[in-house]
């Protein structure tokens, strides 16, 4: 380590220390093979804190903690131990304060894999994993990836990098308008044609998504009565007082864009429609308010706006009894080779009324035969010609035998034998009988058949006890001027429609390929555009937008100035970026002065992409060189007319695409290196900021801050602090600081199981055993839990899978939540199963590994690496002993003695888990179990919960290893002796104010070590 202490170097040191070491230290510490590589015998000669500091600080842990000397020694007296350690304490804290908070130097960092990935992800939008590739990362310092001094670049590494840059590059779109958008599948070279056809793709999808939520689904109600109303009393202004259209669909709970269409269409002269007419002219009949009381609503309106949208909706509304589908859908296929049916219920009526129409453009060629009639009587339909026949043999029987009520049986027959006449005969002269194929040649009627010619109604007695009357109606295309029909067709029992005229709801029927069909249809067809019955077709009609404005209203439709109104500000960028990149690709051959344009947008979004990747601002040397690359490759790729195609020029973008990518600006954290210290940047700290935070690159509210030099404000980086340590991102701290540092990195893909011995470790319970301690630990940090909760908490974070492995009943369903696991023996880091898997061994628990994780991990006092000549544990010299009597046996041996009697008891209390973090009452041997724990100075507890009680009287301890490990990940370097008085300071806060994540943080981020930097001059 680079020892920074400039002042007090010498440490004058009274004889009786220096004896004290000299006799009791020197027989083991000193030679050229001193005992655990530290020799005193040098230092005893020359005393120096500052070049020395480690050493002397070692020596004054061990002889405050009372592990030196050895058991077998015997210890100090207190009068020596005590002279000792008033000479090392002042001596060692003189050294630390001389240049308390220096950065120190920090070697020039490259990305970590993690952060590569991590960066990539926020710059492109996608996460590729590319990094999986990669050389893997060290790690150093502190034990950290993100350590300078172990990020290395090779030749392979680089490699690599090109490599990934290549990947990302033809996977990108680059073009004018909306930038550079990478997918997640190669796009690779390509035409004018294809990049055509992605811009309107572009489009229409963008209308799609923006549009679904504001246009009326299936089943919604279309509110039409509403409409007119609010548009009644506009028309009406003078009168309502309603000068405008908004505040009345405010008040009315209506969409503005609706009801401004809804106000254009009833106005509208133009294009006229038969089929839009009925609506637009019955409204404007509507009577006028009364004067003197000009906000009520007179019936008649209301009856007249109610009957409009009954009218309106038997359009698209769907009538089972009549057709298959609604109204508009069927009406596109129809035509007069195919019959039609006519149907009604008729429970309680004793009269039918067939009403043929002309669909309001007169009668020539409107010849229809109404063929099929039935009756449904009791249980079963009947032909209503046989039922009118035998009808008509009853009512004559009832005379014949003078039955009363005579007059009554003499009109009933009269109308049925006037009913009988209608069939077989032709209005335009017939023959009787007809053909046997149906009558459908000449003027041959069928005897079951009645010929109507448009605009008439049929009324036809029925049985009173008949519930349904159905028929088919078919155009004669026989009638010598069949070409000029437009008819419909209907059966009711209410009050017939005037058939003179378009009647809602009914298909009309024409001759294929007849001039009055196409003309209907038209005529239709506008009705079905102003008033489209489904939602996919409102919003069909939406995404035509970019292609021409309808040239007639619609009502449930927007226009762009309507939509874009509705919508954020991100959904409006891209509108206009999409428009933008259609308004050049729809030229499959770029005009030269759309190929200029082109251009300059395309480099102006890669100076963008550049600076977002490089984490500051361009130099316009930097500038000038990207450019080159893209006019460069632009004229090697078709040197006679660089200004050729759309697919060119995107290609050329490519090239500039991994340029950037590759740059050092890009793979390295680069900042301005000089000896002297000085002050970061605003553009350096907001990389600082977030690459500690998120393991990424500066969002755009950090970089506002950086550019315009805010961030260096205390409040404002304070704000910063606070907004990302919210964000999902700094989940990051999760997975690539605080499992670093416990030791579970990685665990989802390398876990020490052996899977033979315990098949129930499947790699989903493997990945949700990581995604619990980085859930808990995401939680800490987002919410800014106490840090005492790290080990004290009572809860976790589930899904049924792992609350099943653990026995923890009522979590059902793969979706992670917070329990309260306290009454499980659960709760915090200590009960979770990748820590406890993490050390164990292959096939069995491990005291000695978690006992030294707990001893080095959580409270930041290891033990010294044993000796070389102590014997390892004996794993079967005595199966059926338990671990617990082998690791007693291994403690014989006083060089073992020293380390494990600080780290078993520690290990004992966590052996209730076993490997896969399961609670057990015995141990892998299955001896059974002994939780208890006693250090040499008589401290006992007992089982995981005594040794959260037995961490929870030394949170200084562990908040400090917090607070050590925080700082060495921020900074990218080893703890320095000199960031000791920052580490208590924010020890001191933490413990006082019961703080979470946010105080370390800011802490840490306001500090000078993070705001400053020292070192050696680099070429980069």
């Amino acid at each position: 380590m680079l020892m920074i202490l400039a002042a007090g170097s010498a440490a004058a040191a009274p004889a009786g220390p220096l004896a004290v070491v000299t006799t009791h230290c020197l027989d083991c510490h000193s030679g050229d093979e001193p005992q655990a590589a530290v020799a005193l015998d040098r230092l005893v000669a020359a005393p120096d804190f500052n070049a020395d500091f480690h050493t002397w600080q070692a020596v004054r842990e061990v002889l405050e903690a009372g592990r030196m000397p050895p058991r077998e020694v015997g210890p100090l007296a207190a009068a020596d131990r005590d002279a000792v350690l008033a000479w090392l304490g002042p001596g060692l804290r003189a050294a630390v304060e001389a240049n308390a908070g220096d950065p120190g130097p920090v070697t020039l960092r490259r990305l970590t894999n993690a952060e590569y990935d991590a960066t990539m992800r926020d710059l492109m939008g996608i996460d590729l994993g590319l990094a999986r590739d990669f050389e893997p990362d060290g790690g150093g310092g502190e034990g950290f990836a993100n350590t300078g001094d172990v990020l290395f670049v090779n030749p392979r590494q680089f490699d690599r990098y090109l490599a990934a840059a290549r990947t990302i590059a033809d996977q990108a779109t680059i073009l004018p308008g909306s930038g550079i958008v990478v997918r997640g599948e190669r796009v690779g070279p390509r035409g004018p044609e294809a990049i055509r056809d992605q811009a309107q793709q572009a489009l229409y999808v963008w209308y799609q998504k923006a549009a679904a939520a504001h246009v009326p689904g299936d089943g919604d109600d279309l509110r039409e009565a509403d409409y007119l109303l609010a548009c009644w009393r506009h028309a009406h202004r003078d009168v309502t007082g309603a000068d405008s259209l908004d505040p009345l669909a405010d008040a009315a709970g209506l969409p503005r864009a609706f009801l401004a269409n809804w106000w254009a269409f009833l106005q509208a002269e133009e294009p006229a429609s038969r089929y839009l007419d009925p609506t637009r002219l019955a409204w404007r009949r509507l009577p006028p308010p009364d004067p003197a009381a000009p906000q009520d609503v007179p019936a008649a309106v209301t009856a007249g706006i109610t009957a409009i949208q009954a009218e309106r909706r038997s359009w698209y509304v769907h009538n089972p009894d009549l057709y298959w589908g609604t109204t508009q859908r069927i009406q596109q296929d129809a035509e007069g080779l195919n019959p039609y049916p006519l149907a009604t219920a008729t429970a309680g009526a004793n009269r039918v009324h067939l009403v043929v129409g002309d669909a309001g453009d007169g009668n020539e060629g409107d010849v229809v035969r109404l063929q099929e009639l039935q009756v449904h009587v009791g249980n079963g339909w009947q032909s209503y010609v046989d039922w009118l026949a035998g009808r008509r043999q009853e009512l004559e029987a009832m005379l014949a035998a003078e039955a009363t009520g005579e007059a009554t049986v003499e009109a009933e027959l009269a109308a049925v034998v006037a009913a009988l006449g209608r069939f077989g005969t032709h209005p335009r002269g017939d023959s009787e009988g007809g053909d046997s194929d149906g009558g459908q040649h000449g003027r041959d009627v069928a005897a079951d058949e009645i010929v109507v010619v448009a605009p008439a109604v049929v009324t036809l007695p029925i049985p009173t006890d008949a519930t349904k009357f159905k028929g088919r109606g078919r155009l004669d295309l026989d009638e010598p001027d069949a070409d000029e029909a437009t008819a419909q067709w209907l059966a009711t029992v209410g009050d017939p429609p005037d058939p003179a005229g378009v009647m809602p709801g009914i298909i009309t029927v024409w001759k294929r390929g007849s001039a009055k069909g196409r003309e209907a249809m038209r005529e239709f067809s506008l009705m079905k555009q102003a008033f489209p019955e489904t939602f996919d077709l409102r919003l069909s009609g939406i995404t035509d937008n970019f292609r021409f404005r309808p040239p007639h209203p619609r009502v449930y439709w927007l226009s762009d100035e309507q939509l874009l109104t509705l919508l954020p500000e991100a959904d409006r960028a891209d509108h206009a970026a999409f428009m933008t990149d259609w308004d050049f690709a729809r030229h499959l051959k770029i005009p030269p002065p759309l190929a200029a344009d082109w251009d300059a947008r395309v480099l102006a979004r890669l100076d963008e992409f550049a600076a977002r990747a490089w984490r500051g601002s361009l130099t316009d040397d930097e500038r000038e060189r990207l450019h080159g690359i893209y006019r460069r490759a632009l004229l090697a790729a078709d040197p006679a007319d660089a200004d050729a195609t759309s697919g060119l020029r995107e290609q050329a973008a490519r090239e500039a695409l991994v340029a950037v990518l590759v740059a050092p600006r890009f793979l390295f954290r680069v900042e301005a290196q000089t000896p002297e210290e000085h002050p970061v940047t605003a553009w350096e700290l907001a990389a600082r900021l977030s690459y500690f935070l998120w393991s990424s690159l500066p969002d755009e509210p950090l970089r506002r801050a950086a550019a315009d030099g805010s961030l260096l404000d205390p409040a404002r980086l304070e704000h910063e602090v606070r907004r990302m340590l919210a964000d999902d991102r700094a989940e990051a701290l999760a997975r690539e600081f605080a499992a670093r540092w416990l030791r579970f990195h990685g665990f989802a893909e390398r876990a020490p199981i052996d899977r033979e011995q315990y098949p129930e470790f499947t790699p989903a319970l493997q990945a949700d055993m990581e995604t619990e301690a980085t859930a808990f630990l995401a939680d800490m940090i987002r919410e800014d839990r106490p840090l005492r909760e790290l080990f004290g908490a009572e809860h976790t974070f589930l899904n049924d899978r792992l609350a099943a492995h653990y026995g923890i009943p009522d979590v059902e369903g793969p979706a992670w939540r917070r329990v309260d696991v306290a009454a499980h023996g659960r709760g915090g880091l200590l009960g979770m199963a990748a820590i406890l898997a993490s050390t164990s061994y292959p096939h069995r628990t491990s005291p000695v590994l978690r006992g030294n994780w707990v001893l080095t991990s959580v409270l930041g006092t290891p033990t010294p690496p044993p000796p070389a000549d102590v014997p390892p544990l004996e794993e079967s010299a005595d199966v059926a002993a338990g671990i617990r009597d082998r690791l007693e046996a291994h403690r014989a041996a006083d060089a073992c003695a020293v380390c494990h009697d600080r780290i078993d008891p520690l290990g004992f209390a966590l052996e209730g888990f076993d490997v896969l973090g399961r609670h057990r009452d015995r141990d892998d041997t299955s001896a059974p179990l002994d939780l208890a724990g006693e250090f040499v100075d008589g401290t006992t507890f007992v089982g995981v919960a005594g040794l959260r009680d037995f961490l929870a009287d030394r949170r200084d301890l562990v908040v400090l290893q917090f607070c050590r490990k925080l700082l060495g990940y921020a900074l990218g370097r080893e703890v320095l002796p000199t960031d000791l008085p920052l580490l208590e300071r924010l020890r001191d806060q933490i413990l006082e104010e019961d703080a979470g994540f946010s105080a370390a943080v800011l802490g840490i981020v306001t500090s000078r070590q993070f705001l400053h930097r020292r070192g050696e001059p680099t070429d980069l």
